[in-house]
């Protein structure tokens, strides 16, 4: 039998506490459906895709953390093994969060991935947001600086379909690649089941978005804009770009 999605169970939100739909028992995995139903609904699909259950992540742990770009190095990289694929979030990994949705990479940070790449490292983005266009404009941004970059939206972290296409499309086992990003409960735990190296960065978290929190009200905005992308893509399955003028590989074409 299904859960009751109108049971209200905590959920949290960067530590703060919302009524929201139920917790899934088996954390990464879509929730279950009504006995009664073969697809979810709308509102389902995009709670299971947004909403991050409070799970307790004690057993799970980044292999580095990051605080600083300037750490973002292939020597640093390297010291967890031949890895020779990154794959990057976006909201305050590459890019700080701005309810404006003017989001832009910094331009020390667009060196680094440069020097990655030059040093033979893939590069690519996974993001849970839904909305394809938003997350394309990181691609076209970092293509204009010569970095090529394959991006996957509607991610669906902590699962790991979007990690298991990207390994297709660069073709590498998961332990040469790495997972970055600053969320333990989405990226780092996603890397994890995969089996992919894992970095935890926090290098926007000290910004004034993040000093003293986001109030209530930004939070709520910050999700209907997610909320509204979701329903605009009206996405099932993560969604798979490789770079301009690269065809898409067969092993990584769209389930």
């Amino acid at each position: 039998m299904g859960i009751n999605p109108y049971n209200s169970t905590s959920c949290t939100f960067g530590g703060t506490y919302l009524n929201s739909p139920p917790v899934d028992p088996n954390p990464g995995t879509a929730w279950p459906l009504h006995a009664t139903k073969e697809k979810p609904s709308d509102i389902e699909r995009f709670a299971s895709n947004i909403f991050t259950p409070i799970q307790t992540n004690d057993g799970i742990k980044p292999d580095l953390t990051f605080r600083d770009f300037n750490q973002l190095t292939p020597e640093n990289v390297r010291t967890q093994g031949n890895i020779r694929g990154m794959v990057f979030d976006v909201d305050d990994t590459l890019s700080k969060y701005h309810l404006s949705g003017n989001r832009t990479i910094p331009p020390e940070l667009k060196q680094r991935l440069k020097t990655l790449q030059d040093s033979g490292i893939q590069l690519g983005i996974i993001s849970n947001n839904p909305d394809s266009k938003l997350v394309r404009q990181f691609q076209d941004e970092l293509g204009n600086e010569g970095i090529e970059v394959a991006v996957i939206s509607n991610g669906q972290k902590p699962g790991t379909k979007s990690l298991e296409m990207m390994e297709n499309y660069m073709g590498l086992p998961a332990n040469q690649i790495m997972m970055v990003g600053d969320n333990p409960d989405t990226d780092v735990e996603s890397g994890k089941k995969a089996g992919c190296k894992t970095v935890q960065v926090d290098w926007f978290h000290t910004s004034e978005l993040h000093k003293d929190g986001m109030e209530l009200g930004d939070k709520a905005l910050h999700y209907v804009d997610k909320f509204k992308a979701f329903f605009d893509s009206n996405a099932d399955q993560p969604q798979f770009f490789p770079p301009p003028q690269q065809s898409l590989p067969s092993a990584a074409v769209n389930a």
